[in-house]
C-alpha cells in the first residue's frame, strides 16, 4: 500500500471509532482510480472488527426515494428485493420540508433549499453510531442537484450523529459550477460542502495491492499462480500504459484469465510464451480501451519489427509511437 494510502486508512480508522464527529469525510479521485475498491477494503475492514457499514451507491439515482429504497434493501435484503410487494409500503414516500442551513454557524439561514428529510429509520443496531458508517458512493453521478444531495446527507451526520463517507470524482462536480450562469451554485455548494465534510482525501492508486487482489479473484490454482508470477510485468506495462484506470486493468486481467482457459494446458507451461502473450493483450487492450488504438488495427502490426506496417504513414507514425511508449515490451517471432 502506497504511504498516502495508509495514512488515510489510518485517520479513516479513527474516524470509525468516533462516537459522533459531526462530519462527513470524502474520499476522491478520477473515474477508475480505485476509490471504490480502496474504501470497500476499508469497510471490511471495520467489518472484522465488530462494526457495521451501509453501502449506497447513488449511480443513476434521481430522487431521494431511490436512495432511501436502496437503503431499505441493505437493511432488509428479502423483504427489499425488486419483486417485493412491501417495498412499496414499508419504503413508501418520503417527508418533504424545507431544511434551512446556517452553514457559516453565525446563527441566521444562508439560504434555503428543497430537501427530503430522510423518512427511513435505520436498524436499531445502527442507533449506537461508533464504528457505524454510511457510504455514499458515485455522488457525482446521482441526478439530484447536488446541494440538495448534501444537505439530504447533512441530515444524517448532524441530527442523526452518524458517520458519513462520500465517494466522488470531484472533478465532474467542479465543471458544472464553474459555468458562468451557475455562480450561486457554485457560491452554495462550498458553502454547504465545508459545513458538511471535514476532512477530504484524494486515493492514489496502490496498483500491486489492486493486481494481487484482481489474481485473487481466479478460482482455479495453475492460472492464478501463472498470473502470480507476472504480477510485477502486470504491474510495469499498466504504469507505462499512463491510464490509470484501475477498472480497465481488472477487467484486462480477467479477460486474459478466461483466454487462458481456451488455452491447450501444454502450452501454458511455457512462461516465456504466456509472459509474452500477456504482454501483447494487456497492452493491446489498454490501447483499445482507450481509443488510440482500433482492434481492426492489430492485424496490421508487423510483428517481428514493430515498424514496417501497412498503411498510410501516420499509421506508421501512430504504431511507432506505441512501440516508444512501451519500451522494453516489443514483441517478437518465436
Amino acid at each position: 500500500m502506497t504511504p498516502k494510502n495508509q495514512q488515510i486508512e489510518a485517520f479513516l480508522d479513527s474516524y470509525y471509532s468516533m462516537k459522533s464527529p459531526q462530519y462527513a469525510v470524502m474520499i476522491k479521485g478520477s473515474w477508475g482510480a480505485g476509490k471504490t475498491w480502496f474504501i470497500k477494503k476499508s469497510a471490511e475492514r471495520l467489518k472484522t472488527n465488530g462494526g457495521r457499514y451501509l453501502y449506497i451507491s447513488l449511480y443513476g439515482v434521481s430522487d431521494f426515494k431511490g436512495i432511501e429504497e436502496e437503503i431499505f434493501r441493505q437493511i432488509h435484503p428479502v423483504l427489499g428485493h425488486k419483486n417485493s410487494v412491501l417495498l412499496g409500503k414499508v419504503a413508501k414516500g418520503f417527508l418533504k420540508g424545507m431544511l434551512k442551513i446556517d452553514m457559516d454557524g453565525n446563527g441566521t439561514d444562508d439560504g434555503n433549499w428543497s430537501v427530503s428529510v430522510p423518512d427511513i429509520s435505520l436498524p436499531e443496531y445502527f442507533s449506537n453510531v461508533e464504528n457505524n458508517i454510511l457510504i455514499f458512493d458515485d455522488i457525482e453521478r446521482c441526478t439530484v442537484p447536488i446541494v440538495n444531495l448534501l444537505g439530504y446527507i447533512n441530515y444524517f451526520v448532524e441530527h442523526g450523529g452518524h458517520k458519513v463517507i462520500l465517494v466522488a470524482n470531484e472533478d465532474e462536480i467542479k465543471p458544472i459550477e464553474k459555468k458562468e450562469n451557475n455562480k450561486e451554485h457554485n457560491n452554495k455548494y462550498q458553502l454547504i460542502k465545508e459545513k458538511l465534510i471535514g476532512k477530504t482525501f484524494e486515493v492514489g492508486a496502490d496498483v500491486e495491492a489492486a493486481v494481487n487482489a484482481f489474481i485473487d479473484e481466479i478460482d482455479e490454482i495453475s492460472h492464478k499462480e501463472s498470473l502470480t508470477k507476472n504480477a510485477q510485468l502486470i504491474c510495469e506495462i499498466y504504469r507505462a500504459s499512463t491510464y490509470k484506470n484501475l477498472r480497465n486493468l481488472r477487467q484486462a486481467v480477467l479477460e486474459f484469465y478466461r483466454l487462458m482457459k481456451e488455452i491447450n494446458s501444454e502450452y501454458l507451461l511455457n512462461e516465456s510464451l504466456i509472459k509474452d502473450m500477456l504482454s501483447s493483450f494487456l497492452i493491446f487492450t489498454f490501447e483499445v480501451r482507450n481509443g488510440t488504438l482500433k482492434a481492426s488495427d492489430i492485424s496490421r502490426i508487423n510483428i517481428s519489427t514493430f515498424v514496417e506496417m501497412v498503411g498510410s504513414d501516420y499509421e506508421s507514425l501512430s504504431f511507432s509511437n506505441l512501440k516508444s511508449k512501451y519500451l522494453g515490451f516489443v514483441w517478437f517471432d518465436k
